[in-house]
């Protein structure tokens, strides 16, 4: 993971880059996975990021894919306090293996109502 946390004071310091990350450019708030501790599935934290905090910054990334707006999101030295962490540090894989789950069904469902969009329309173009 390119993103670590680590416990500082009272809260947390991110340190790291957040690659292809939809929307980042237009949004309020932030749920980011870093690497708090460990190795593996061990030492995931889920932090809670409002706004633009100092050391953030956002970079707009150009893809193949018009339909998406995806940016790169640099975390240098980034302070957070202790409530942004969502849940129990350390022990965030399970949840974020299970979002991630239902993200990829919801995108395999999306990819599916296209195809299907673009077989219709072939199908009558294929009448004329």
């Amino acid at each position: 993971m390119a993103l670590s946390a680590k416990q500082m004071g009272g809260g947390w310091q991110l340190d790291g880059v957040k690659l292809f990350v939809p929307d980042a450019g237009a949004a309020d708030y932030m749920v980011v996975a870093a690497r708090s501790r460990g190795e593996g599935e061990d030492g995931i934290t889920l932090f809670l990021v409002k706004g633009r905090p100092q050391g953030m910054s956002v970079k707009p990334v150009e893809t193949l894919d018009m339909t998406r707006r995806w940016s790169e999101v640099h975390f240098e030295g980034v302070q957070l306090g202790a409530e942004a962490v969502m849940g129990a540090p350390d022990k965030a894989w399970p949840r974020l293996k299970r979002a991630l789950e239902w993200a990829t069904a919801a995108l395999c469902a999306e990819m599916v109502g296209g195809v299907q969009k673009v077989l219709e329309t072939s199908t009558e173009y294929a009448k004329t």
